[in-house]
């Protein structure tokens, strides 16, 4: 799996972390964006269209947080389903 493909399976989030739609169905097609920070690894973004992107790029730590939260959210989960299934005999 090369790094973009990767990186879109990890994305935490199904809606634009701008406008809150859902990112698949609708007739949509998401716009992926990668944030470029010096000193930083470069972040995808996901948006439910490119007229978001002009409001990502005028607050974007406000919607990286948004990201680096619902990431945080789905490592948690992960790591509370795994301690629930590790209990189990088969």
């Amino acid at each position: 799996m090369d790094s973009e493909a990767a990186a879109l399976a990890a994305y935490p989030m199904t809606v634009c972390v701008v406008s809150g739609d859902p990112l698949e169905g609708a007739g949509m097609e998401p716009y992926d964006y990668v944030y470029k920070t010096e000193g930083k690894p470069n972040q995808l973004v996901r948006l439910c269209c490119k007229d978001c992107l002009r409001d990502f790029k005028k607050d974007p730590e406000k919607y990286l947080a948004k990201i680096e939260a619902a990431t945080a959210n789905r490592v948690a989960e992960a790591k509370a389903s795994e301690s629930v299934h590790s209990g189990h005999n088969h």
